[in-house]
């Protein structure tokens, strides 16, 4: 609890906007100058300055849905899908009116139906998504191979005529030659 003398020593600033003091220290990190050394440089707590941060800040934009390929059903093909299918439209009707194979209607029905029957719209992109994204492997450098050539056939023996350098003479069925 503060007793009245010491409301007196302790600075008006309650009430008090701090606008020019918000204006430098936006302007200091604006320069580069760290969040901390601004805050100490403006002559207002570190604590206050993350909350100017955070509320002047404006949430960061949705990210731009990556684009998709035509041959791929859209969000919004797949809502269409769900709205008609609630409305037990056919496969083939719902077909003709997004101009996209009835197969592929059916297949996107079949493959991400619900145990209760019910197709969830949303649900299926994001599972099609995670299914489409597949890691690309590197290629290996390409190897010499040892296989049959057309210059250097089997000898009567089975043992290779000749043998490129680096492999074995070999059989037809793998075997060591020797």
């Amino acid at each position: 609890m503060t007793t009245p003398d010491q409301d007196q020593n302790r600075p008006q600033r309650r009430g008090r906007p701090l606008t020019q003091e918000r204006a430098t220290y936006f302007a200091l990190v604006n320069e580069g100058v760290g969040f901390r050394e601004a805050a100490r440089q403006v002559g207002v707590d570190y604590r206050l300055t993350k909350r100017w941060r955070t509320s002047s800040r404006p949430a960061p934009p949705e990210p731009e849905p990556p684009a998709i390929s035509p041959r791929f059903l859209s969000q919004d093909e797949r809502l269409m899908i769900a709205d008609r299918l609630r409305a037990h439209t056919s496969v083939r009707s719902i077909a003709r009116e997004l101009r996209r194979p009835a197969s592929t209607i059916s297949r996107e029905k079949h493959r991400n139906q619900q145990p209760d029957g019910t197709y969830q719209p949303y649900r299926a992109h994001a599972l099609a998504h995670t299914r489409r994204a597949r890691p690309k492997t590197a290629h290996s450098p390409p190897t010499r191979s040892c296989g049959r050539s057309s210059r250097m056939g089997w000898t009567s023996g089975g043992v290779r005529s000749r043998s490129p350098a680096g492999c074995a003479a070999t059989t037809p069925t793998g075997r060591s030659g020797t």
